[in-house]
């Protein structure tokens, strides 16, 4: 968690009777204009516990973590140039004399010229020469987008969880994303963020910790085929 990031509650956000103190202390103070080391030095909390509290509002998707602002200058106004004057009038000619020629039509900013007019009607949104040429360009492939999903392994079944959030908290209480009934399982026992097209899995300070492949993490980035084991429960990482 960056000590300069902005902690910011939803608009929206969750029924808060379940926090405690400290939690709710933490969230008088996210104005959604202090840093988090801003926090830290208002609270008159030992760090430790800030830091907890904050990490369990964010996983409870009541507030949000921003990252630091920063002043960007207004673009300079453009000052519209006036058009240049029309052209004089041609005079007229001596002794009544008529112009052999028809007057020239100018075209204006929406208008073609007549050799330009007959010239899109031979060749028109429903003649033959178009359509070839609509049907001469090539198709563009849309990339897929793969498919991230938890499998957890139980003792009597098995289940798959899409991660489409771009946060997904795992734990013993109900208001977390994935609910598990194991009782080596802390209340908020960890959390997955999405960074850009990569996964991250964050330990919420719990009690058992949380292994990835059977190593003890506090943080790391998840690669499909990933192992995580919270407690006695093991949960497959794979993307489709």
């Amino acid at each position: 968690m960056s000590r300069k990031g902005i902690l910011r509650v939803r608009t929206a956000s969750r029924n808060t009777s379940a926090l405690n103190d400290v939690e709710k202390g933490i969230l008088v103070l996210a104005n959604g204009e202090r840093t988090i080391e801003d926090i830290v030095k208002r609270c008159g909390l030992d760090e430790y516990q800030a830091l907890s509290a904050m990490h369990v509002l964010c996983a409870l998707h009541i507030t949000d973590l921003l990252p630091p602002q920063r002043g960007a200058k207004p673009a300079p106004e453009r000052v519209a140039s006036a058009p240049p004057p029309p052209p004089p009038a041609p005079a007229a000619p001596r002794g009544g004399a008529t112009n052999e020629f028809p007057p020239r039509v100018e075209a204006g900013p929406g208008t073609a010229p007549p050799e330009a007019r007959s010239k899109a009607s031979k060749s028109g949104p429903g003649s033959a020469e178009s359509t070839a040429k609509l049907r001469a360009l090539p198709e563009i492939a849309t990339p897929a987008i793969p498919t991230r999903v938890l499998r957890i392994v139980g003792d009597d079944k098995t289940r798959e969880v899409p991660l489409t959030a771009s946060t997904f908290s795992i734990g013993r209480h109900p208001r977390n994303d994935l609910v598990l009934k194991d009782p080596r399982i802390s209340s908020f026992h960890c959390r997955i963020e999405a960074e850009g097209d990569k996964y991250v899995i964050l330990d919420l300070k719990s009690r058992n910790g949380t292994l990835l492949n059977s190593a003890r993490i506090d943080r790391a980035v998840m690669k499909p085929n990933d192992i995580i084991q919270l407690g006695s429960t093991k949960i497959s990482y794979f993307e489709d």
